[in-house]
């Protein structure tokens, strides 16, 4: 038994109208004998390609957008230490720290009152790396909810602001008498 094949039609071009065979059209296009059969396929590789080409443009100008300038693999930049001083207060009353970039924020204590010390938004807005309380690293998963200091002694949290704004600091109970400090965040 034979199997017979449908004529080779003339395929008429776009832009003038004017007939091709399909063997000059072969050789115009590598993707002529899909255009001809199959014009749905054809389409769909095309509509596939313009994506692919759209992907590989937006995922190649992207990390220029979205950047942050610190190198996070490098060590924590530190900030000038915060002491708490039952009669004087916060020693420091305003940090200026910058997004994107890692930081080591020491905590002391002068051990003659207990305190909490809270930042809420600062750590609702931060990636929080690790708590170092006496060379032991905690690694909080979610943030943590205030840092209680009992004795004398030094915390170091270490962290990373994701979000700019304006962030309080202070101790609980004890804001009204010099324990109120603030973060600046560009």
């Amino acid at each position: 038994m034979a199997v017979q094949t449908a004529p080779q039609a003339d395929v008429p071009d776009r832009a003038t109208g004017a007939l091709f065979s399909r063997k000059r059209l072969d050789r115009r296009h590598p993707l002529a004998d899909t255009m001809a059969d199959e014009p749905v396929r054809y389409l769909k590789d095309v509509i596939m390609r313009g994506l692919l080409s759209v992907i590989v443009l937006v995922s190649a100008l992207a990390p220029a957008a979205v950047s942050a300038e610190g190198n996070l693999a490098k060590r924590a930049d530190r900030l000038e230490p915060l002491m708490l001083d039952a009669a004087d207060g916060f020693s420091i009353k305003r940090y200026e720290i910058e997004t994107g970039r890692f930081y080591r924020w020491r905590i002391t204590s002068d051990g003659r009152e207990e305190y909490m010390l809270r930042a809420p938004e600062l750590i609702r807005n931060s990636w929080i790396d690790q708590v170092v309380i006496e060379d032991r690293e905690v690694k909080p998963l979610g943030g943590i909810h205030a840092l209680e200091f009992d004795d004398e002694g030094s915390i170091d949290l270490y962290f990373l602001v994701i979000r700019p704004g304006s962030y309080a600091y202070f101790v609980e109970g004890l804001r009204g008498q010099g324990f109120e400090g603030e973060f600046i965040v560009k």
